[in-house]
């Protein structure tokens, strides 16, 4: 076992507070590399968006912070600038650099498209950063995810048995 890493990525209240965002630990065995999350992201119906920019926050910070050679932690200061301290390997020190999250620059560059009227059947191909940086991606926690569609389309697709057409159109099977 090597490369192990942790990352807490707040996504609560002004993304300062941890009550929800998500914690990650990446790890190698062997040649294949591990990323384990837990989150917490917004419940509700009404709350699609606000989940959806949760978990691509999560995704894109844990895809690409968890990769860097020095042990990190990123947090939103008073500001609501992402501030990031880091271990420094040499002298064991923790050193202190304030940058902004990438955001997307226009919704075309969003993991997933906002529209959720088009029934989609493209789900394998990923877009998220996360998936792209790992071999193995496990998520847990409360992702309250949902199945895009009205409860009578969705009643519809379970009685028959149209599984694939309901995996496709699950929120966050859209987002991998």
């Amino acid at each position: 076992i090597s490369d192990i890493r942790s990352l807490a990525v707040p996504t609560g209240i002004g993304e300062k507070l941890g009550n929800k965002g998500g914690i990650g630990i990446s790890l190698s065995i062997a040649e294949s590399s591990f990323c384990f999350i837990n989150a917490h992201l917004a419940a509700h119906q009404h709350a699609t968006i606000k989940r959806i920019n949760e978990f691509e926050k999560i995704s894109r910070d844990m895809g690409t912070l968890l990769l860097q050679r020095e042990e990190c932690i990123v947090f939103s200061d008073r500001n609501g600038e992402s501030v990031r301290r880091c271990m420094d390997e040499e002298s064991d020190f923790l050193e202190s650099t304030t940058h902004h999250t990438p955001q997307p620059a226009d919704p075309e560059d969003d993991f997933i498209s906002n529209d959720f009227e088009e029934t989609r059947d493209d789900c394998y191909e990923s877009k998220n950063p996360l998936v792209n940086a790992f071999d193995h991606v496990f998520w847990f926690g409360d992702l309250n995810f949902r199945i895009c569609g009205t409860r009578e389309v969705v009643d519809g697709l379970i009685e028959n048995h149209l599984h694939d057409a309901l995996r496709c159109n699950d929120e966050l099977t859209m987002l991998m």
